[in-house]
């Protein structure tokens, strides 16, 4: 019986990770270390993707206002330092494995919603456009978390 190398049933092609575990990344000498002669010397998603062999590295970066109304600026970021690595297959079917897939809600074959009106105060034409998603684990053994990995 032959062994993977990976622990997952198949090969991860996407990871998703906050800025803080990108900075630390950026700062490890063993990353560093595998690119300084290859590559440039600043780690960018695309050689950051390519060290760690997936297709695919997306950056959390969104951060919000924690202070009161009127105090001085409070931001924290909404990311916790975790890395997420798993396979995502790119058009999911019936009989494909995927850590995750996003479904869709559909209108009779339209995915999309639209509502649009006028308002003669303001002289204009308003557009609405809405859609319903809902994200779903298919496959478990698909994908794997890295928690507090930004020291």
């Amino acid at each position: 019986v032959s062994q993977s190398r990976y622990m997952f049933d198949t090969k991860p092609n996407i990871g998703i990770m906050s800025i803080n575990v990108r900075d630390a990344l950026k700062e490890n000498p063993n990353v560093y270390g595998r690119i300084q002669y290859v590559q440039k010397s600043i780690l960018t998603e695309d050689i950051i993707a390519s060290v760690l062999d997936l297709d695919k590295i997306y950056i959390g970066s969104a951060i919000y206002e924690t202070a009161n109304e009127g105090g001085t600026s409070s931001k924290s970021a909404i990311w916790p330092d975790y890395f997420w690595c798993g396979y995502v297959e790119a058009n999911p079917g019936l009989k494909t494995k995927s850590a995750l897939v996003n479904f869709r809600k559909s209108n009779w074959g339209n995915p999309y919603k639209v509502k649009s009106w006028r308002d003669e105060e303001v002289d204009g034409k308003y557009i609405e456009v809405s859609t319903f998603f809902k994200g779903k684990v298919i496959s478990s053994t698909s994908g794997y978390i890295i928690k507090n990995c930004a020291y």
